[in-house]
């Protein structure tokens, strides 16, 4: 029989519930796993990091760009898997690296990137749950990401907060190879990225009635935008990416800038923004944007540490302090919860379309796709 579409987004939600407690039971093994992979890697040869992937894969490496620039003084682009393997890579030096995130380690794009800058000679890291997948064995090197079954099968969510861990584990790493910082600075940053499992929890307990309450008695589900800049573009895509996949409707994610470039234009009474603003660089930015989707007629849903944004909100989210490189592994939590709360609503399911003829479509698309070497 098969399994009713309400019941499989529940579980998303317990999911979702249980995500710190990712963080906090892999972590240690995690941070072996990378300190033992990179030890084999002279860093001082290597000119440029790249983060590449599919997907929410990808979305992890744009977060964690600024970390990693911050952390080791090197440049670092993350560049989706497509754009790499059938242009890039004919540009990037071949004494850069490319690390490659795949959950499953089937994706056929991923592996593509991984093998054509192996034979350019770039050196590649590739981060997969499955140590025996294509993706493992196309890299160089192995990270094996350790993510727990999700019961639920369904579109990722604690699986992204385990890319954004190894990501952010590599540029704690490679800092310290580079003696970028001491071996003391290294075990407190990486104490502080563990100790983020308790302030996602806090998130978790405080947030998900009010946002149960908030798409239950509000119209968000059509057009809704997701506004982020710096590392939370990538909370930004990730986060449309959720409300599409449980939704089936477009969402649609933008740079903070762009919103009064682009998103503008499109704006009406009723509809709603996302507005990812913790503290930071970019908080000024985000008042004016807050203040122009009011003044157009939209509507605004504001996720941030700062109080006195509250006031340029129709709803606002109010997040724990947290420094701004880190925040994506918290702003993406409020965001999972609007995707599923809305799934539940319309009666949709988490688990991509039910349709078997779509899924297979879809798995084709992914993971059959045609890999040129």
């Amino acid at each position: 029989m098969a399994e009713d579409k309400t019941e499989i987004t529940k579980k998303v939600i317990n999911e979702i519930m249980n995500q710190a407690l990712l963080v906090e039971a892999t972590f240690d093994d995690l941070k072996k796993n990378v300190e033992k992979t990179l030890a084999k890697i002279d860093f001082n040869r290597i000119s440029k990091v790249y983060f590449t992937g599919c997907g929410d894969s990808y979305f992890a490496g744009v977060a964690v760009r600024y970390w990693f620039e911050k952390l080791t003084g090197m440049l670092c682009e993350p560049i989706e898997a497509l754009e790499f393997s059938r242009y890039h890579v004919d540009f990037a030096p071949a004494d850069s690296l490319l690390v490659s995130i795949s959950n499953s380690g089937t994706v056929s794009r991923v592996i593509e990137a991984t093998i054509k800058a192996r034979k350019k000679g770039i050196t590649t890291i590739a981060i997969t749950k499955h140590p025996e997948s294509p993706l493992a064995q196309s890299g160089e090197y192995l990270i094996e990401a350790i993510i727990p079954p999700m019961p639920s099968g369904a579109v990722g969510t604690r699986s992204y907060t385990a890319s954004l861990l190894g990501a952010y584990l590599i540029a704690l790493v490679v800092a310290k190879a580079r003696g970028k910082i001491t071996d003391e600075e290294y075990e407190k940053e990486a104490d502080k990225i563990r100790q983020l499992s308790k302030t996602m929890q806090e998130v978790i307990e405080s947030q998900s009635n009010d946002l149960l309450d908030l798409v239950n008695n509000n119209k968000i589900e059509n057009n809704l935008v997701v506004v982020g800049g710096g590392p939370n573009y990538g909370t930004a895509m990730f986060g449309a990416a959720k409300v599409l996949e449980a939704v089936n409707v477009d969402a649609i994610p933008t740079y903070l800038e762009e919103w009064a470039h682009l998103q503008f234009h499109t704006v009406y009474e009723g509809k709603y923004t996302i507005v990812i603003a913790p503290k930071g660089r970019a908080t000024g930015r985000a008042r004016e944007q807050l203040i122009g989707i009011k003044d157009s007629s939209g509507s605004t849903i504001c996720l941030s540490d700062d109080e006195s944004l509250e006031e340029y909100s129709d709803f606002f989210i109010r997040m724990p302090e947290v420094d701004e490189a880190l925040s994506p592994f918290l702003y993406c939590i409020p965001i999972e919860f609007i995707a599923t709360y809305l799934s539940l609503k319309l009666g949709k399911s988490m688990r991509m379309r039910q349709n078997d003829w779509l899924k297979e479509v879809n798995f084709r698309q992914i993971f059959h796709s045609e890999i040129e070497e």
